[in-house]
């Protein structure tokens, strides 16, 4: 109960400005736990980042949609590497 305390009450939004490196922020559509309703304010907060939203996912893209998060990720760290 304390550790869901501490991360409900947890705010790193004043830090995502201090991001330099591309940033990949990956949301699923129906995510309980961490909202698209963050998605916005991530993107715009974070210089140089991509957002992602995987339909019919929940908290967990990387599994829910394995092939589909994979291409995608690769696709960005591709971009970034040459």
């Amino acid at each position: 109960m304390q550790q869901s305390n501490a991360v409900i009450a947890h705010d790193a939004e004043s830090q995502l400005s201090r991001i330099t490196a591309p940033t990949l922020i990956t949301f699923g559509r129906y995510d309980r736990a961490t909202s698209t309703r963050f998605a916005d304010r991530m993107k715009g907060r974070i210089c140089n980042s991509e957002l992602m939203i995987f339909e019919g996912c929940a908290h967990a893209p990387i599994y829910e949609k394995v092939e589909e998060f994979n291409d995608r990720t690769l696709q960005f760290l591709k971009h970034y590497a040459g």
